[in-house]
């Protein structure tokens, strides 16, 4: 609090204002609510014109029969919440280890010590200022899209604290204003990057799940959840019984799919394929891509060529799916069986995991010409 800089009276201008002097000479004022049929209400501030404006606006609630009471929510932090929904929401949710990973995160956060009852937009732009500047996968700083996706997260919490905790408190989401979302990943991966970043991999288990996800062009959560009886390689098909969407789905597997599964060892019990959670299998990813980046470049420089910038650069698992996308579409495969196989409820976004390679795009035009002119 303040030392005393304003008059003892000044505070008695504001009925139910109570200006306090402790000890070290510190000045605080005290709101009170004292309302009948309404519970009593106090909250001390740094100055008086903070602590008239609460009490107005408490006040005004009252009136206008929109009274909240928050004393519930003064007894939590925002950490409290997010752990509370850590433990009793996320562990029902199909993707609960990532989003575990991302509470636990957010629970080490400066807006964490938030009183719960206190909590505001500035808070949520103090956290997303912090955040935009924290280093992502192989970015300066965390995209748009991550931090609306920490954002959606956060505000349902709130709702959760608010309809099913009883902890009434605004939800500041709704005040702030939102980045702009990154755009789409149109990122690709080619066949000597798969075979560089395999080479590289000090996991046993990553080249044969990178091989997979370009080949079957399955989430790395549903590869890592294949169990042995869920594969029939005679009729070549995996069965997916959950998936993101929700929806049951049979995977076709091509020739080479085929091949990396038969050449895996297969317990007698059968049980899961890969025992490796999406987070270890992810970590593996970046360190054999940058491991495969350095000896690219090294080799490059023995045999006095430029190395390629965008040669590994920013490569992740999930751009296996983008991979198997655009190489059905580009094998003439139509966008509704393409949908199918990867599992998209929606052809725009089949659209958006196609990126078309520039010798795609020409042998098209080409093709088109050599029509015209035939005929």
């Amino acid at each position: 609090m303040s030392k005393a800089t304003a008059t003892p009276g000044r505070a008695n201008k504001v009925r139910g204002v109570q200006r306090i002097v402790d000890s070290h000479g510190d000045v605080s004022f005290k709101a009170q609510i004292r309302r009948d049929g309404h519970p009593y209400e106090c909250k001390r501030f740094a100055n008086l014109e903070d602590a008239a404006k609460w009490k107005r606006s408490r006040e005004a609630e009252i009136d206008r029969g929109i009274f909240i009471d928050r004393r519930e929510a003064a007894k939590f932090t925002v950490g409290d919440l997010f752990k509370k929904y850590r433990l009793e929401v996320t562990p029902n949710k199909r993707g609960k280890v990532v989003e575990s990973a991302r509470l636990l995160k957010l629970e080490k956060d400066d807006l964490a010590k938030v009183n719960a009852a206190l909590v505001q937009a500035h808070h949520l732009n103090d956290w997303m200022e912090r955040r935009a500047k924290q280093a992502g996968r192989g970015q300066r700083k965390i995209s748009g899209s991550t931090i609306n996706r920490d954002l959606a997260l956060i505000s349902h919490v709130f709702t959760k604290a608010a309809k099913a905790w009883r902890v009434y408190i605004d939800n500041p989401v709704e005040l702030v204003e939102r980045p702009k979302s990154s755009r789409p990943r149109d990122r690709r991966l080619s066949a000597a990057e798969v075979d560089a970043i395999c080479a590289a991999s000090s996991s046993p288990q990553l080249p044969i799940v990178l091989r997979l996800a370009v080949e079957t062009g399955m989430r790395l959560g549903e590869l890592l959840a294949m169990t042995w009886s869920s594969i029939d390689l005679d009729a070549r098909f995996v069965q997916l019984d959950l998936t993101k969407n929700g929806d049951e789905r049979r995977v076709p597997l091509n020739a080479a799919a085929v091949a990396v599964l038969a050449a895996l060892p297969r317990p007698i019990k059968g049980g899961q394929v890969f025992k490796v959670k999406p987070q270890s299998m992810s970590r593996s990813m970046r360190r054999a891509t940058d491991r495969a980046r350095q000896r690219y470049e090294a080799d490059c420089q023995a045999r006095g060529v430029a190395a390629d910038p965008k040669f590994l650069r920013g490569a992740r698992l999930h751009d296996g799916r983008h991979e198997t996308v655009s190489r059905l579409v580009e094998a003439g495969v139509d966008q509704l069986t393409t949908a199918k196989i990867v599992g998209h409820k929606t052809l725009a976004m089949t659209s958006r995991y196609f990126t078309a390679r520039d010798g795609h795009l020409l042998a098209a035009v080409d093709a088109v010409a050599a029509r015209a002119s035939a005929a």
